[in-house]
């Protein structure tokens, strides 16, 4: 938890523009989630490290964290900060008027962010196929239960009806 409130501290100084600070905190964040083998979350810090040092025009260092983000992403196959370092070294290359190496890596950003957005959609798609399902069992279910009270309903009206009529009669004999 500390070092994820020193990652978001960092966050806010990154928001301010108090980029040394933003640098600070992140430095911290990433020796704590370093000591603990945190690697999702050393990947994620190394993009933060990297964005930061873009804004302040310190590519080939902001490249190096980058990259490292990137590297550690691909090794533990998340999708999230994969996009994200890709998303990072094209600002960093656009920085350092590197264009083609730019338009290199923001291909290969929006393949990871069209991937994303495409299992976020299936995964709302399946959801959603399954709530159908769900309401229409549960709809034939109702339905079932709605006919068999019914009929039950019936039955027991005409129970009344007979008990009654026998009722009837054997007062009718006892007149």
């Amino acid at each position: 938890g500390i070092s994820d409130s020193y990652n978001n501290i960092g966050a806010v100084y990154d928001c301010q523009r108090k980029y040394s600070k933003a640098l600070e905190n992140y430095l911290v964040s990433l020796k704590l989630r370093e000591e603990m083998g945190d690697k999702d979350g050393i990947a994620m810090t190394f993009n933060n490290i990297g964005s930061v040092n873009t804004k302040l025009h310190h590519v080939p260092l902001a490249l190096e964290y980058l990259t490292k983000g990137l590297l550690l992403s691909k090794e533990i196959g998340s999708k999230e900060d994969i996009e994200t370092s890709y998303k990072g070294i094209t600002e960093a290359d656009s920085a350092a008027g590197d264009y083609r190496h730019a338009f290199m890596h923001y291909k290969q950003y929006i393949l990871y962010r069209d991937s994303l957005f495409n299992e976020d959609n299936t995964k709302k798609t399946v959801q959603s196929q399954m709530q159908y399902e769900f309401d229409k069992k549960e709809t034939i279910a109702k339905a079932e239960r709605d006919k068999i009270e019914l009929a039950n309903t019936e039955h027991n009206k005409q129970q009344r009806y007979i008990t009654l009529s026998v009722l009837a009669g054997f007062i009718l004999v006892i007149v």
